[in-house]
């Protein structure tokens, strides 16, 4: 999802969990507990190599934020078990019961402030789908601008933001993707969500461990990652994202968030991330709003 810089929400920094002390120039816990041996040096030279784990957070996206304005470099990773104040889009409360998912963020510092910031969210998406496609079989479509989708299901989501504090911005984009959720988790969930989302879980049969996908995750970003740096590459990213986005070619109501509701085609994706749709004669250029795939009839 776009957010402004002034869609960040204020921080107490005296009353949150995070330290001024924190070290960010290191994996904490050490990746040796927890990665798989072949992975461990892997993980340590890429971009992607200092993950701080936690059984608990408040959030992981406000975690880098903070850690970010207390001086973190690009790169920083964000693993909880379980947030207590875990949120998505319009700070929505995202629901997800310990062991259920993968709730991690990424720092991004980017020198190039002309990448828009929807593609940040493409590329951990991309990586996201890659990593499901690569271990389980099982490749999620895009829904515009921040689901990832198995079979009309939501299986994931995405919410990235930007502070502008300091010399060079600090985006940080937060990935949530059901890996266990059964019919036991679900119980958790209002009864309209239970029949909206999916698992991986609830696709293969079997109890997905966490930390595998997480380490092949970003390895797969790291690879993917020059399409942000380098412009050669950068059309990589946008043509695999538009192949893979569901969105494209669907019949959809937008309810924008100015309170303005839209129906027509999806037909394309700009270069800036903004849908475009076709309504009677005109295309219309959609930067945020709630999207909603229509059936034929509706």
């Amino acid at each position: 999802m776009f957010e402004s810089k002034h869609g960040i929400p204020s921080f107490d920094f005296k009353n949150s969990r995070f330290s001024s002390t924190e070290s960010f120039d290191e994996a904490i816990p050490d990746l040796k507990t927890w990665a798989s041996p072949d992975n461990v040096d892997r993980l340590a030279y890429s971009n992607f190599g200092k993950i701080h784990h936690f059984d608990i957070l408040d959030s992981t996206n406000q975690y880098l934020l903070l850690a970010a304005r207390q001086g973190a470099k690009q790169g920083l990773v964000a693993w909880a078990d379980e947030q207590s104040q875990g949120r998505g889009r319009k700070a929505r409360h995202w629901i997800a019961p310990k062991g259920a998912s993968l709730l991690v963020s990424l720092l991004f510092r980017p020198t190039n402030l002309d990448i828009p910031l929807f593609w940040f969210s493409a590329l951990v998406a991309e990586a996201a789908a890659e990593t499901s496609k690569d271990i389980y079989g099982i490749f999620p479509k895009f829904k515009w601008p921040n689901d990832l989708m198995i079979d009309g299901f939501k299986l994931g989501g995405i919410l990235t933001e930007i502070d502008w504090m300091g010399s060079l911005p600090s985006v940080v984009v937060g990935l949530g993707l059901n890996l266990n959720l059964d019919d036991q988790f679900l119980e958790a969930f209002p009864p309209q969500l239970r029949s909206e989302i999916t698992s991986i879980k609830q696709l293969n049969g079997k109890e997905n461990k966490v930390s595998i996908f997480l380490e092949e995750f970003l390895l797969t970003l790291d690879k993917k990652y020059s399409a942000l740096i380098d412009k050669s590459h950068f059309f990589l990213l946008k043509s695999l994202y538009r192949k893979n986005c569901s969105t494209l070619g669907s019949r959809v109501k937008i309810e924008m968030d100015d309170g303005e509701i839209l129906e027509g085609i999806a037909s394309d994706i700009d270069d800036e991330g903004r849908l475009l749709v076709e309504v009677g004669m005109c295309i219309k250029t959609v930067s945020s709003g709630e999207v909603f795939h229509l059936r034929l009839g509706e």
